[in-house]
């Protein structure tokens, strides 16, 4: 793929090399239906999520990950959203950076934690040079991938973080894609070994994993995995 230009962004105390490429890899219509749906409803969907004030939902989950490595250097957070979770990295200890690709979500994300480096760009064309990343986290963008493109979004998180790189990802338990009939976003569903098992052959280890219910008819798989390479 040909590079048009390159600049340079300060995250916390290094830089990082940031790469403008000249073709980028177009979201598919069920992606484009979930980003469309953000960006008309990014404000109510921030409002509705938990205050910083508040403890994360995610809370053990960040305890777990500051228990396996030590928080330092650069994090990269696939789905920014709100930007509530790079407020809990950052002060972990964190040199956060976040993408997105909901514009709005991007905004309000700067204005929750303007400490946090943003870029508008999907999972499949992030802009960065190889081995950048020394960890990573996915909370709950990854489900919104469809089934036959999380292999290729999965290898384009593996080229960005560096060897041994921690990171957490968060998917649905289920078996299909299933499209939510009062929002039209899609949601891809996976079982634990289902999973594991794209994880392995992505280039990933995983360390643990675990199930955990935020609602009736919602469980979540959480894995805890480290880049081989």
């Amino acid at each position: 793929m040909n590079l048009l230009i390159h600049s340079i962004y300060k995250i916390g105390c290094e830089f990082v090399l940031v790469i403008t490429k000249k073709e980028k890899m177009m979201l598919s219509d069920k992606e484009i239906q979930v980003v469309t749906w953000y960006d008309h409803n990014a404000e109510s969907w921030a409002a509705s999520r938990k205050k910083i004030s508040e403890p994360s939902f995610w809370a053990p989950e960040y305890a777990s990950f500051k228990q396996l490595q030590k928080p330092q250097g650069k994090l990269l957070e696939i789905g920014s959203g709100s930007g509530r979770e790079a407020r809990e990295w950052i002060q972990m200890g964190y040199e956060y950076c976040g993408i997105d690709s909901s514009r709005a979500l991007i905004q309000i994300a700067k204005q929750t934690e303007p400490a946090g480096r943003y870029f508008h760009t999907s999972v499949y064309e992030m802009p960065f040079l190889p081995n950048t990343f020394d960890a990573f986290s996915s909370w709950a963008m990854l489900p919104h991938v469809p089934k036959e493109r999380i292999g290729t979004a999965l290898s384009a998180i593996h080229n960005a973080i560096k060897p041994r790189a921690l990171g957490f990802i968060a998917m649905r338990e289920g078996t299909e894609e299933k499209q939510e009939p009062d929002t039209g976003r899609w949601f891809s569903y996976y079982n634990q070994s289902e999973f594991e098992a794209i994880l392995k052959h992505s280039g990933f280890e995983v360390l643990s994993w675990e199930r955990k219910q935020s609602r009736a008819d919602l469980v979540w798989l959480t894995f805890y995995i480290k880049a081989c390479k």
